[in-house]
């Protein structure tokens, strides 16, 4: 008998990707129904919306997938292209390839499951305001730091290396700290002596963050 292509399915760890974002995992599995080896030329994402790289895959030589055997093949590095439609998007799959025996082309568009994803605008911290504004030196202080997300990705704020810098004092964040897609929100600091001369000091935060499952730093 001849070979016989079935795109099984289309699978994601991601359900939110930010526009610009690489690294994006998608996994394609293929399974062989038929009797020979199939040869697998082209392998590529569909998607019903968004802009996108590193969607496309090209085999040289062909990738055999056996008789009844199944071959899965990762996509390790999509990309949202900077400009792309926000909003849900399907991730389909399409692939050409060859029978071994009869050299016979073979063509799949769809597969039997598909994967979706929302396309949102990357998380962007702005700073609105501090609190307590003045405070005496030695005093224990708890501040709060009211913080808002202008982007849509939900943010992630990491422990110990998110740091409120005050002057020469620095609090770090003690749990992970989630602001979600256009939010505000309050974020607390333990409380902590404020060992500083007398004077007028200027906050900032540094943070690394996880969004859609990635890192940044």
């Amino acid at each position: 008998g001849s070979s016989q292509l079935r795109i099984l399915s289309v699978t994601s760890a991601y359900d939110s990707v930010s526009r610009g974002q690489t690294r994006i995992g998608v996994q394609v599995s293929i399974r062989n129904n038929g009797g020979t080896t199939a040869l697998l030329d082209t392998l590529q994402l569909r998607f019903s919306s968004g802009s996108y790289s590193n969607w496309s895959n090209i085999f040289l030589p062909a990738q055999p997938i056996a008789a009844g055997s199944t071959f899965t093949y990762n996509f390790a590095n999509v990309t949202v292209n900077a400009g792309s439609a926000l909003g849900l998007a399907s991730v389909n799959a399409r692939l050409a390839a060859r029978d071994s025996v009869s050299t016979n082309p073979l063509t799949v568009e769809s597969a039997d499951t598909t994967h979706s994803w929302r396309v949102v605008t990357p998380g962007s911290l702005v700073y609105n305001s501090l609190a307590p504004l003045q405070v005496t030196t030695n005093q224990q202080t708890a501040f709060a730091l009211t913080v808002q997300n202008t982007g849509q990705a939900n943010m992630y704020l990491l422990p110990t290396v998110s740091i409120l810098n005050i002057g020469s004092l620095t609090i770090p964040l003690t749990d992970t700290t989630l602001v979600r897609g256009n939010t505000s929100r309050v974020i607390s600091f333990p409380s902590t002596p404020i060992g500083l001369a007398t004077g007028t000091y200027t906050a900032s935060l540094d943070y690394d963050y996880l969004e859609n499952l990635a890192l940044f730093t």
